[in-house]
């Protein structure tokens, strides 16, 4: 299962997501959340068809509270023209606008990772790092 909850969120997470948003507006861009968590299942068909390099329990789009409810570390987005048609060029000024803004917050952007260029998405600084490891939810 793959959500776009913002209460899937980790709850840091969530007010940064807000704040990104508002921010995005203010600047003229058109986003939209297409994924927060994501369950095992689905990280290891994205990372089979090659859209990441991270297997189950890898991403930050797989982390969970002890309970198994979802805490992602992370989300991805899509970005619109003024015509609202979905832009899939990466390397178009919006996604690099969009991802500024979440760097300016304090996240890391997928448009600088070294490994795969991913520019809808961004991060939680440090989320490997944290205390509670990430886990996935079985299916």
């Amino acid at each position: 299962m793959t959500s776009r909850a913002i209460e899937d969120l980790c709850p840091e997470l969530q007010s940064i997501y807000r704040e990104w948003v508002s921010r995005c507006h203010a600047a003229n861009l058109a986003v939209k959340v297409i994924c927060t968590w994501r369950s095992g299942t689905d990280q290891n068909v994205a990372f089979a068809n090659g859209k990441s390099k991270a297997k189950s329990g890898q991403s930050p789009h797989n982390c969970c509270k002890p309970d198994g409810t979802p805490d992602s570390k992370a989300w991805d987005f899509a970005v619109f023209d003024e015509h609202a048609k979905y832009i899939t060029d990466g390397s178009d000024h919006r996604y690099t606008k969009a991802g500024e803004i979440g760097e300016d917050l304090g996240l890391t952007w997928g448009g600088r990772f070294k490994s795969i260029f991913d520019p809808g998405h961004l991060e939680l600084k440090g989320w490997k790092t944290e205390q509670a490891a990430p886990v996935t939810i079985k299916e």
